[in-house]
């Protein structure tokens, strides 16, 4: 891999999103500046990156209220062309706790269309992310849960009014941070980056198919001891087949985890496929896989599915799947079955006796 080009600007660049031949990147300084005593700045800059050897600074687009954002989210219209940008302040200096729409189909004209945040906002149930699919606007409002909004009512410039309570998705104890919807738009996932205690919901499922009324269904703990005690961070979904999903899930020190969510079956099911862990050990911490996403790719003259792991340890990391032989439903975890049938016996009041494995031969 060779670097090509860089473009340095003394801040903090931040996230990042890609549509046809543009690349939008968010960036700020805090509130000191850069270099100190300057004064903040911050906000999207969008490179024409049809050559990637030199890409051009298309235009650079900051609020009144604000210049430091968090997180961004560009959504498609129905062409699959982009439309409008999703701005995520996070309580972040000088920036406030809400999400604003941007009308990005004209660049040389990016403009505010809508903003919002909850009433009750404060540093504490800020906006920290969105998801925009399927004309649905999902927003993670950390102690504030989750809200879902129609995107073209949401664009239209009204008052934006969620279409699920305002607490309807909101678990106690729990900060949202990362929001996505099943491909069939009944059920939606919230995840929480701090929890890392075996046995609780570190993603919890919700039952969305009448939002004036959303049920919990379901905790995803982490399935095998190593996620049970680590952290879980950004998700992304891929269909398999209708009311099939693969949710593939960054889980920081434990790798990446996959878990099939089938939303046939009364009440979901949801269960872990497979793992991929190169940190030799888990536990509590915010490194390693950060984010996790998956596409079609050819190896070695073969249609492979290729997941792409960000690690914030070992850079990118790729694991090449093949989809004619890899059968989610028929993956079986030898350790996790073995650990369990360890605890069956104990809590039974059987002895569990370890026999130690013999020396290799020299």
């Amino acid at each position: 891999m060779s670097e090509v080009f860089t473009s340095p600007n003394q801040a903090t660049n931040s996230d990042l999103a890609f549509w046809g031949n543009h690349a939008f990147v968010g960036y700020y300084t805090g509130d000191a500046g850069f270099p100190p005593s300057t004064g903040p700045r911050g906000g999207v800059r969008i490179f024409d990156v049809s050559n990637p050897a030199s890409p051009q600074l298309v235009t650079r687009f900051v609020g009144s209220d604000f210049c430091t954002i968090h997180e961004h989210f560009v959504s498609l219209d129905s062409n699959g062309n982009a439309d409008y940008g999703w701005l995520a302040m996070s309580g972040e200096s000088g920036s406030g706790n809400k999400i604003v729409a941007v009308d990005m189909r004209n660049l040389s004209n990016i403009h505010e269309v809508n903003r919002y945040e909850r009433a009750d906002a404060q540093y504490w149930n800020f906006v920290h992310d969105s998801n925009v699919v399927r004309g649905k606007l999902y927003v993670g409002h950390w102690e504030g849960g989750v809200e879902v909004f129609d995107k073209a009512d949401f664009v239209d410039g009204g008052t934006p009014v969620p279409l699920n309570p305002v607490d309807g998705i909101r678990p106690s104890n729990f900060w949202v941070h990362h929001v996505v919807p099943t491909s069939d738009d009944r059920y939606v996932l919230a995840q929480d980056e701090f929890i890392n205690t075996p046995g609780q919901g570190k993603v919890k499922l919700y039952d969305i198919s009448n939002l004036s009324s959303p049920q919990f269904v379901a905790d995803i703990t982490g399935g095998d001891a190593n996620a049970e005690m680590s952290q879980a961070h950004n998700m992304i979904i891929k269909p398999l087949g209708p009311g099939r999903d693969l949710l593939l899930n960054a889980w920081y020190r434990a790798g990446i985890r996959g878990f099939v969510i089938d939303t046939n079956a009364n009440p979901p099911t949801v269960t872990q496929v497979f793992r991929h862990q190169l940190s030799a050990s888990a536990g509590d911490g915010f490194s390693n896989v950060w984010g996790v996403d998956w596409l079609p790719c050819t190896l070695r003259g073969m249609e492979r599915t290729c997941l792409y792991a960000g690690d914030m340890k070992y850079g990118l990391v790729v694991n090449a799947v093949n989809t004619d032989t890899f059968q989610p439903e028929e993956f079986h975890d030898e350790y996790r079955a073995a650990l369990e049938e360890l605890v069956a016996k104990k809590v039974q009041g059987e002895e569990i006796t370890y026999a130690e494995e013999a020396e290799p031969s020299k």
